[in-house]
């Protein structure tokens, strides 16, 4: 099915959009030059390229919302949005994002549909647990810790500084700023480098 898709999308678009949506749907980077990518990772933006608990919520969201105007009932919606999450899910590649991302919202849908008590924090440490049940050994992996890194942070500070009454453009350099500081030490134990203008 994924090659079917990544087939289409090479018939049906130019060239460099269509490396952007086959990278930003499907998570597939093999189109991309290796200059272009190395350039992403030198101006720390690669994260932007990776899919993210970001794309999957606009992507649910789009979803869920569609199907209540189809008129599908909540009951039915959940059951139809699962399937669709875990299908996408295994069409991404289960990559460590795409794993947390999917059962994050896995569980967050759960928790929604059966009205059960479980915060975010509650979601994410149990998918951390999960990942390192299935695979120990990726804790050591720069992309592990910082996905569960950021994500954490997004969590813990959404709730207390960043949800203060700060300006758009305030909020979003908050964060950005954030995220850079926490990623540092990971970067620089890994690569001996941080982008600093990754918070521009």
């Amino acid at each position: 099915v994924k090659q079917k898709l990544l087939q289409h999308i090479d018939e049906k678009v130019t060239p460099k959009t269509g490396n952007y949506m086959k990278t930003l749907l499907l998570g597939d980077v093999g189109s991309f030059e290796t200059d272009l990518l190395q350039d992403f990772k030198d101006l720390g933006l690669l994260h932007l390229l990776s899919i993210s608990g970001l794309h999957i919520q606009f992507l649910f969201a789009g979803l869920s919302y569609l199907l209540l105007r189809f008129g599908v009932t909540k009951e039915m919606s959940y059951f139809i949005l699962v399937t669709i999450l875990f299908g996408y899910g295994s069409l991404i590649g289960w990559g460590t994002s795409a794993f947390r991302a999917v059962v994050v919202s896995f569980i967050s849908l759960t928790a929604l549909r059966f009205q059960l008590k479980i915060s975010s924090l509650d979601a994410w440490s149990i998918t951390l647990l999960l990942a390192l049940l299935i695979n120990p050994y990726q804790i050591s992996s720069v992309g592990f810790q910082l996905s569960y890194l950021l994500s954490l942070l997004l969590i813990l500070f959404s709730k207390t500084f960043l949800a203060a009454q700060h300006s758009y453009l305030k909020n979003n350099l908050l964060i950005s700023f954030v995220m850079t500081v926490a990623s540092i030490p990971v970067l620089m134990f890994h690569f001996f480098e941080f982008p600093w203008i990754g918070t521009i």
